[in-house]
């Protein structure tokens, strides 16, 4: 206590002091308090589900039938997919195979259009079937079916009378992952898939060559034997050699190596060896003498051409989507290791995520390997394939294209091991075709350390 003259009016300013500190320490905690319920009512609100997405067509690993709702945590935009929480698992999913709603009502909506056709699928029973943006022959092509595709139903439309042709409008699902609208006079209609019965192509014969041309695709021999092999030229495929015939656009277009044209034609005639000839143009197919098989007639150049092309039972856009992805895949495995690669031997290589490079300090390699006049830059791919006898030894091979020198190319076997890669350099002469038949130089192998930068 304070005794003095002022002791009183020290005493009451004290204690005023202290009532004013003990508020204002009230205060700040009752903010703090309402501040942190806010963030926390935030924060409870974002962790709740951003959207709800309608499995259109799910995959068997999913556990969602067609029509179910999922509910969405995450979208990617960029990637085109979005993340599903599922009881306590997450499941990435693709969004083509989805209808994404950013409310439940309106998901719970169109699941319950979409219900009469949840199990219903379809059959194209021609070649080159236009599918359309919307239900109209005269609207934008988005994408075109193969004879024998399966697609997922997901509306029936307006009945319409093309030509002859009497049927409805679909909105179908591709599982490549178009949506539009197609007529329905090409298309068999089932709740089983399994009911479509036998998808292969039949022997040809005269009667049915305007058929067998619609409904199959038609390739070179050099695409064939890709096929056989398993062993593809990426380049080669997108080329997309072979023959297309449109009678909707009454087109035929035939692309084959060092030519390239579109028939315009007025009228497809037969002659009476079973020859077609396509009216308004000088092109003629007939079946060769081999089986299953076409001998398309043309003009080149002035002159009368003959080439054979084959009949291909297998998608070619499904073909290219897998050797793309099989180079990607092997691309992946390297990169995420990480992004440089060291080695006292053989300098530094920089890999970027476009498939670009940049090799540094290679000169002990120079100019056996790399020729002192490189660029030290330019792209990697993984065009080569390895032989029987090196698969079990080798993860792949990388091949480096350097920039400024056309041609210039250098390929190299790879084992990956930890953190490190070993290269071995393998020369023209250790490659036919497009495979690697031996490692002559596999006691030259240069070690490097991955780091990322």
């Amino acid at each position: 206590m304070f005794y003095n003259g002022k002791g009183e009016l020290m005493l009451r300013e004290i204690l005023t002091m202290k009532t004013y500190t003990r508020y204002t320490t009230i205060l700040s905690i009752t903010t703090a308090a309402i501040i942190i319920f806010i963030f926390t009512v935030i924060l409870s609100t974002c962790s709740a589900y951003k959207g709800y997405a309608v499995i259109l067509w799910t995959q068997d690993d999913w556990p969602y039938a067609n029509g179910d709702i999922a509910n969405i945590s995450r979208v990617y935009e960029t990637d085109r997919k979005c993340i599903a929480i599922y009881e306590k698992d997450t499941i990435e999913l693709p969004m083509w195979r989805v209808h994404y709603f950013d409310s439940y009502d309106e998901a719970k909506t169109f699941a319950e259009s979409y219900d009469p056709y949840r199990d219903t699928y379809a059959i194209c029973r021609r070649n080159s079937l236009p599918v359309r943006s919307e239900a109209d022959s005269g609207t934008e092509r988005v994408t075109k079916l193969k004879s024998g595709e399966i697609v997922k139903v997901i509306e029936k439309g307006k009945q319409e009378k093309i030509g002859n042709m009497d049927d409805n409008w679909y909105l179908i699902l591709t599982d490549r992952g178009y949506l539009g609208y197609t007529f329905g006079y090409y298309l068999n209609i089932s709740d089983d898939p399994e009911n479509f019965g036998d998808k292969s192509p039949t022997l040809l014969n005269p009667e049915s060559l305007i058929e067998a041309l619609l409904d199959n695709t038609w390739v070179p021999e050099i695409i064939e034997e890709m096929v056989k092999s398993d062993m593809y030229d990426l380049a080669v495929l997108k080329k997309k050699y072979g023959l297309v015939l449109d009678e909707e656009e009454k087109t035929v277009i035939l692309n084959l190596p060092g030519f390239n044209k579109e028939y315009k034609y007025t009228n497809i005639a037969k002659t009476s060896s079973g020859k077609l000839t396509f009216e308004g143009t000088d092109l003629k197919v007939e079946i060769s003498p081999s089986s299953n098989k076409i001998l398309v007639n043309y003009v080149k150049n002035n002159k009368e051409s003959k080439s054979e092309l084959v009949m291909l039972e297998k998608d070619l856009d499904q073909i290219i989507w897998q050797e793309q992805q099989r180079r990607n895949d092997l691309f992946s495995n390297i990169i995420k290791k990480g992004n440089v690669l060291r080695s006292s031997a053989g300098g530094t290589i920089s890999l970027a995520h476009n498939w670009s490079f940049t090799w540094q300090d290679w000169s002990l390699l120079s100019p056996d390997i790399i020729p002192e006049n490189s660029s030290g830059q330019g792209s990697v791919g993984f065009k080569y394939f390895l032989s029987f006898g090196l698969r079990n030894r080798y993860d792949g091979a990388i091949t480096f294209y350097f920039s400024g020198s056309p041609g210039f190319e250098r390929t190299f076997l790879y084992t990956l091991a930890g953190n490190s890669i070993k290269l071995i350099y393998v020369p023209a002469q250790d490659i036919e075709n497009l495979m690697i038949m031996r490692a002559s130089r596999a006691g030259e192998a240069m070690d490097y350390s991955f780091y990322t930068e």
